[in-house]
């Protein structure tokens, strides 16, 4: 390789599907400007450091011995086996990654706080991927037990619709409406999930019929064509309330905090995680002072989301 490498991989939230992709349902799936870039420099020696940063603060480093990446220091030991397993899985399905005389310094940079659950997982493993040029799916499928809608978001500049069929990716570009663009705001709630732990939780229930997984693919072509407000408040009570009775758990919209919002609520990805949607009759601004009276500070617009070209 070159002496010098620069990658970056986008960030995403998950509109529809949350669980059910995992059994072939399709998805809506939003590819976000937040996400983590990758500079790799070579060195002389045979030794790869390792710096991770949130908003350029350090918050992660390791060394490791190449080529067994052996841990030689770290700021913190289970991240650092954890960023060991994906290495050595990308050197199985390649002859000659980090197999060298040479070394690396690379470093990790996040352009938001982690906590935000922007896909800071998939993302590394998106890069790991194409620095060592394997096949990200086949990688990402050794190290996790999701559904790789967040690694095909990595790569992606727009909105996709994400499936499975027979445990093979397809990934579609998806149009928005107005409904999304115009009515609704992304909040974070605060409330950091375990996606790996959730996966298993969900993996534990006994799998929804066909009919049902039908239906969620289909919601997320209608919260796609949805134009207006009240259209798309229809289809998020509909597919929330799909998941409740899968998942046997109360609606955001139950919750105390959120019992009297006027409009629809939405978890996104883990139920009761990291962020909701809000979708409201009235502008995004008013729906902005709406949100800071339940105590909601971080927020976003589609606009502020999009990645811009």
């Amino acid at each position: 390789m070159s002496t010098s490498l620069k990658l970056k991989a986008n960030g995403k939230l998950l509109l529809s599907g949350e669980y059910l992709v995992l059994d072939g349902a399709k998805a809506l799936a939003l590819p976000i400007c937040f996400g983590q870039e990758m500079t790799v420099e070579l060195t002389s020696e045979p030794i790869l450091n390792w710096v991770s940063k949130e908003n350029n603060k350090k918050w992660f480093k390791a060394s490791f011995q190449l080529p067994n990446l052996d841990v030689i220091n770290t700021s913190d030991t289970t991240i650092a086996l954890e960023l060991k397993k994906i290495l050595q899985s990308a050197q199985t399905l390649s002859n000659d990654f980090l197999f060298t005389q040479s070394g690396y310094t690379v470093n990790i940079i996040a352009n938001y706080p982690l906590k935000f659950g922007f896909g800071s997982s998939s993302t590394l493993i998106s890069l790991i991927a194409r620095w060592a040029n394997v096949n990200e799916y086949t990688l990402f499928k050794m190290v996790s037990n999701g559904s790789g809608y967040d690694l095909a978001c990595a790569t992606q500049d727009s909105p996709i619709f994400y499936q499975l069929v027979d445990e093979t990716p397809f990934v579609t570009k998806a149009e928005l409406g107005e409904a999304i663009k115009k009515h609704c705001i992304f909040a974070y709630l605060g409330n950091k999930q375990n996606s790996k732990e959730e996966v298993e939780r969900y993996k534990k229930y006994e799998k929804p019929s066909q009919k049902v997984i039908d239906k969620i693919s289909e919601l997320a072509d209608m919260f796609c064509k949805a134009s207006d407000a009240l259209e798309i408040i229809k289809y998020i009570n509909k597919h929330e309330a799909i998941l409740s009775s899968i998942l046997n758990r109360p609606v955001l919209a139950q919750q105390e905090r959120f019992c009297d919002f006027k409009g629809a609520v939405k978890s996104l990805g883990a139920w009761g995680g990291d962020f909701a949607m809000f979708v409201s009759e009235k502008p995004i601004s008013e729906l902005r002072e709406d949100l800071k009276q339940l105590g909601i500070i971080t927020m976003f617009s589609y606009d502020e989301l999009k990645i811009k070209a």
